[in-house]
């Protein structure tokens, strides 16, 4: 196994519609990650077919992942969610707290998680939000 990339082996859960975490994702498949990325149902509010994404910017963010449908917004979306969960070893969530909660959302003690917004927890927004705040912070 001389040839084997960094991350063979580890199972990502990509639970998110904006770039940031999709992005990473894809990162991680290139590393070798095996990579199942839940996808909201499509003409859904954010749906696979409402993102705004060109084709070819979808096609590159979603590059080597399994893409699993689910309503998380349903029982049966949710229990899915969380057997999916439970075979994973890092899962990357690009939604805020509450969102998360909504869906049902909940990580295994032994489950590396990364979320956004962890100094701005209590915020809404999206990476450019992060961004400006850091910005700000750092010309303080």
């Amino acid at each position: 196994m001389a040839n084997a990339l960094p991350l063979s082996g580890l199972h990502v859960l990509e639970v998110a519609s904006y770039l940031a975490a999709p992005l990473t994702c894809a990162h991680l498949t290139d590393l070798g990650a095996r990579v199942t990325s839940i996808q909201r149902p499509a003409g859904s509010r954010g749906g696979a077919t409402e993102d705004g994404w060109r084709p070819d910017t979808a096609e590159a963010l979603a590059r080597g992942k399994t893409l699993v449908t689910l309503d998380l917004k349903s029982e049966e979306g949710q229990e899915r969610l969380a057997e999916l969960i439970r075979s994973a070893d890092v899962v990357c969530v690009g939604y805020s707290a509450d969102v998360t909660k909504r869906c049902g959302l909940r990580l295994n003690p032994s489950t590396l998680g990364c979320a956004r917004g962890v100094p701005l927890a209590g915020h809404s927004g999206s990476s450019n939000t992060a961004v400006t705040a850091s910005s700000k912070q750092a010309h303080r």
